[in-house]
């Protein structure tokens, strides 16, 4: 968490719209904004057994089948271990491979413009921790968690879950 929080912050010290986007409430510190703004609550351990991959096909992390999904703003893979020669995370459009190496963190929209899909390691198991940046709903003058709010039929009976 703290290594992704760190690289954000990073990225949205040298991209201010990113961070503009990102942050609905801002108060000038751009790290403590992030953690009042976003939220990552999942992180998944997958393992890929040789010639098996249940990723292997184009997809993107923002199907908006529902509401979790619909908050996704930033999509993080870190690779566990090194793959040599097959297993890399292939972007369809940016026509690039990311190869796996134990420690890399790959960070990037969950949208269709980065559609992607994992490559099935044909010697190796493949480890990898998957997660999601997702932004807090803004209603009422205040900021919640996606899983703390029920959306009902319009947007004046959203019911908060505490």
């Amino acid at each position: 968490r703290n290594v992704v929080y760190d690289k954000l912050e990073d990225y949205c010290t040298k991209y201010n719209f990113f961070y503009k986007s990102l942050c609905l409430s801002k108060t000038g510190n751009i790290k403590q904004d992030l953690l009042n703004n976003t939220d990552i609550t999942t992180f998944n351990l997958t393992k890929y057994d040789p010639e098996i991959h249940d990723c292997s096909v184009y997809h993107s992390e923002d199907t908006f089948i529902n509401l979790e999904q619909a908050t996704r703003k930033v999509a993080i893979l870190f690779y566990l271990n090194d793959i040599e020669n097959s297993g890399e995370t292939e972007f369809y459009f940016q026509d690039i491979k990311i190869q796996p190496k134990e420690g890399t963190l790959a960070l990037f929209s969950p949208t269709w413009f980065n559609t992607h899909r994992g490559n099935v390691s044909y010697k190796k198991t493949k480890y990898i921790i998957t997660s999601w940046v997702h932004t807090k709903l803004h209603h009422n003058n205040k900021l919640y968690k996606h899983y703390e709010i029920d959306f009902k039929e319009n947007k004046d009976n959203l019911v908060v879950n505490k």
